[in-house]
């Protein structure tokens, strides 16, 4: 598995002796984005204005990409070539969310939409695609135009985390601690789940049978997405910044 945190690093980890096996030590900031290309290959974006592909079984860098400022969140398209960086560029002739051609080792176009740093990113199916910024939007985008489908409004506070639950459901989660269950085909609201009183983080959704949530609020809660009720909520007795189901 790979790790990337705020000493600049990004781990690859063998679980069977929890131990880490190589570090690659490119990035000059914050590593906020980390996702996997192919069996080898993985991407990762930093605050330091960079998105680097690496080679696993090697530690080689394989491409460096120079922004003009953070990234905050990188994902690889169904189609396993191109990926989207979102962050805050500082450049009005530039957007916040780019998708890149790993093959031509170029920027493929600006997705034009968000007036803010995109905060989360999440691939909905090789031909849409939700994004979340600090303002509190969502757009759901259709990658074959490259145009918004949706804007969804509802949140109160910068989209910190989405995560597809189905083929037509989607959760996100926002600073002030709401999260909602999103009909993405329909643009529509299904459900507003309210009982988290903190922060919720990149990586503060899961799911397991239900929904999993863990907060700055030092609690996890267990929701039941098909009525928008807390099944559960257990004292985590500190701040929960993720969690993943084993």
């Amino acid at each position: 598995m790979a790790s990337s945190s705020r000493d600049k690093t990004v781990n690859i980890w063998n679980p069977q002796t929890w131990s880490s096996i190589r570090q690659y030590t490119g990035h000059q900031d914050v590593v906020y984005g980390l996702d996997q290309i192919d069996i080898d290959t993985i991407v990762s974006g930093s605050q330091d204005g960079t998105i680097q592909v690496w080679k696993i079984s090697t530690g080689e860098t394989l491409l460096n990409i120079s922004l003009l400022s953070t990234v905050y969140t990188v994902r690889v398209l169904t189609n396993g070539f191109q990926i989207v960086a979102g962050g805050y560029l500082e450049n009005e002739f530039i957007s916040n969310l780019r998708i890149f051609n790993l093959k031509a080792n170029d920027s493929v176009l600006n997705l034009i939409g968000h007036t803010s740093y995109v905060s989360s990113l999440e691939i909905l199916n090789e031909r849409f695609m939700a994004s979340g910024d600090s303002d509190s939007k969502i757009i759901i985008w259709d990658l074959y135009a490259y145009l918004v489908k949706y804007n969804l409004t509802e949140h109160t506070g910068g989209v910190n985390c989405i995560k597809r639950i189905s083929s037509n459901l989607i959760a996100s989660a926002d600073s002030n601690g709401l999260i909602i269950i999103w009909d993405w085909l329909k643009g529509k609201r299904i459900y507003l789940l309210t009982g988290h009183t903190g922060q919720l983080n990149l990586s503060s959704l899961d799911f397991y049978m239900d929904q999993i949530s863990g907060c700055m609020d030092k609690t996890i809660k267990f929701w039941n997405i098909l009525n928008g009720q807390i099944i559960q909520s257990i004292n985590g007795e500190t701040q929960i910044t993720a969690l993943a189901k084993l």
